[in-house]
């Protein structure tokens, strides 16, 4: 999915409110690396910058570090608060959760993301 959006020219950006000490075993994975670099500004750690999801402010700051309209965003989580208020900040939302959902279902929706 990550290569699609991609592939795409999509920029992605990665979210997080992983604590700081948890976030030191994540980083090192290697998806994480390959896609959201943990001193990038493409990596928006709730650590970071003092605020959680799903705060209105933790995605004011990340979509001002975006620099990308909410409504032309694509916001995957799958915590129902965190979704709410990005779709309250006129975003576009989908609940994915990799525990219970088939990857087809997160492939669909970027897909019709990426085709809007």
């Amino acid at each position: 999915v990550l290569e699609l959006i991609r592939a795409a020219g999509v920029p992605m950006f990665l979210v997080s409110n992983t604590e700081e000490t948890h976030w030191f075993l994540i980083e090192h994975l290697l998806v994480i690396r390959q896609y959201f670099p943990p001193d990038s500004v493409r990596c928006i750690r709730s650590f970071n910058i003092g605020t959680r999801m799903p705060e209105e402010k933790f995605f004011r700051i990340a979509l001002r570090r975006s620099e990308v309209p909410a409504e032309n965003i694509l916001f995957v989580d799958d915590v129902p608060e965190n979704l709410m208020m990005f779709e309250a900040l006129g975003g576009r939302a989908c609940r994915y959760d990799c525990r219970t959902d088939k990857i087809a279902v997160l492939q669909s929706s970027v897909r019709r993301f990426l085709a809007a």
